[in-house]
């Protein structure tokens, strides 16, 4: 009897394990281009080994070397040095994430992650890249070959010129003017802003076509660089989310916080990340009433369905129990 108890107990210490056990995901680091020159990007993909909904872990790198650019997808503090995502929808998409870098000085650079957190356990098995930046190098052109001296143009032609510059360039500029008033000019470095504001009074004050179709080229939008900002507010918020639960919390407030993080997650203007900032704190969640017994159940359902195979488990083996011990009395009336 001792032996079936025994045996029935281990079985039971089996099936709890079995309930409880979750696969570790398999994280990985890799450089996309091992070898680049100053100047060109390095770009590193960081894999997860399963999909998930929450990621973090932070990156060690030599910024001496490198200053980053961007990420696919997710928040990265410069400042940290930390990598941070949350799904909005609470769901398992993420596979792995792509991190920008800009090469700005030659050497050997070594990419480390460490404290992995994500939505289910984690184990690292490569946790290094190694990129090597090498200096640019320069060609020289070959000296051009003397041209033939032109025909002097007639006052027709310079004519003609002028009054092709003045229809299609005076457009052009209409147009760029028109496309920089709805820009905000704190979104952009100073440096770029006044660079672009010159040149379009350079190409105002050509004289000749030959003159504008020198300056039009650097009549673009894109000359513009955006200024570059620390989301910490961001950061923050999706770290205090990490052990929140979306139950925990109404449905209003739960979604109207998912919107505006999704909105800070997708702006790379410091002007429209200022106007949401002030409104990434977790005050803006409402509680649920603690007594929804519907919200409990769906909070500790796993709790419950092993507590139900352990309880399930227990009485059996209690059953098993009296009906030996009843059959070892009966033999011993007899």
């Amino acid at each position: 009897m001792k032996k079936t108890i025994g045996m029935l107990l281990t079985m039971l210490f089996i099936v709890i394990l079995c309930t409880t056990y979750v696969n570790a995901a398999n994280v990985s680091i890799r450089a996309v281009n091992s070898k680049v020159t100053v100047g060109q990007d390095v770009s590193i993909t960081v894999s997860f080994g399963e999909k998930v909904s929450i990621a973090q872990f932070k990156l060690s790198y030599d910024t001496t070397k490198l200053d980053y650019q961007n990420c696919s997808i997710g928040e990265f503090g410069t400042s940290t040095n930390t990598y941070v995502y949350v799904n909005s929808q609470d769901e398992n998409v993420l596979e792995s994430v792509t991190l920008k870098f800009k090469a700005k000085a030659a050497g050997s650079v070594t990419f480390g992650i460490s404290g992995v957190v994500l939505s289910g356990d984690a184990s690292v098995s490569n946790a290094t890249a190694k990129v090597i930046i090498q200096e640019t190098t320069t060609t020289t052109k070959p000296p051009k070959a003397p041209s033939t001296p032109s025909t002097p143009a007639t006052p027709s032609d310079n004519e003609e010129k002028d009054d092709q510059f003045s229809e299609e360039g005076k457009q052009e500029l209409n147009d760029l003017e028109s496309i920089l008033s709805g820009l905000n000019k704190e979104d952009y470095t100073e440096e770029s802003w006044n660079k672009l504001q010159e040149i379009i009074l350079a190409a105002k004050n050509a004289a000749t076509e030959e003159e504008y179709e020198a300056i039009k080229s650097q009549l673009e939008i894109n000359n513009l660089e955006k200024i570059s900002f620390d989301k910490k507010e961001l950061k923050k918020i999706l770290i205090d989310l990490l052990d929140k639960s979306k139950n925990d919390y109404t449905e209003e407030s739960w979604n109207e916080l998912k919107e505006l993080i999704k909105k800070a997650e997708s702006t790379d203007l410091k002007s429209e990340y200022d106007e949401i900032k002030g409104k990434l704190t977790m005050d803006r969640l409402v509680l649920v009433d603690n007594n929804n017994f519907e919200s409990f159940l769906n909070e500790n359902k796993m709790v419950i369905i092993i507590s139900l195979v352990s309880i399930n488990a227990i009485l059996i083996i209690l059953s098993i129990c009296i009906l030996i011990s009843t059959k070892r009395r009966n033999k011993l009336r007899r």
